[in-house]
């Protein structure tokens, strides 16, 4: 059994203060630079990343792991935007993302997620007319 933290909990400030040094590395986040493709250029900004937060025991896999996990919680508040608009919600009553870093995160990577068809494996049987249908109902997934 590790004797590691499993990760270092992050007040508003080093969230807020995180993703302001992450927007600034675009070479970690923005593929259509030839230096993203780079490895040692992404540890670098990574590296610098972490050594200007300070943090004990945060290096610069932790800044990939902690960019990654706000990614993901990004993605999810995006489609639950999604979902809210297509259920024919009112404008007022679209959802509204409850984390605060948001806007802040939305600044600068909105551009570089995508939301995509995907096919489901849910086949819809229904009967019309007098003639049975099957198709695939669409999903989307947020890359």
């Amino acid at each position: 059994m590790s004797s590691q933290p499993r990760g270092i909990k992050f007040n508003d400030s080093e969230t807020t203060r995180f993703l302001e040094l992450y927007s600034m590395e675009k070479v970690l986040y923005d593929p259509s630079l030839e230096e993203y493709r780079d490895r040692d250029l992404r540890a670098a900004a990574a590296k610098r990343i972490s050594h200007e937060l300070n943090i004990p025991g945060f290096g610069p896999k932790e800044v990939i792991s902690k960019f990654k996990n706000l990614r993901s919680s990004f993605c999810q508040e995006l489609k639950k935007i999604s979902d809210s608009a297509r259920s024919g919600k009112g404008t007022d009553d679209i959802y509204k993302p409850k984390v605060f870093w948001f806007d802040q995160m939305n600044s600068f990577i909105r551009p570089f997620v995508q939301q995509r068809p995907t096919q489901s494996n849910l086949v819809i049987t229904f009967f019309y007319k007098n003639i049975w249908y099957s198709e695939k109902k669409p999903r989307y997934q947020i890359l």
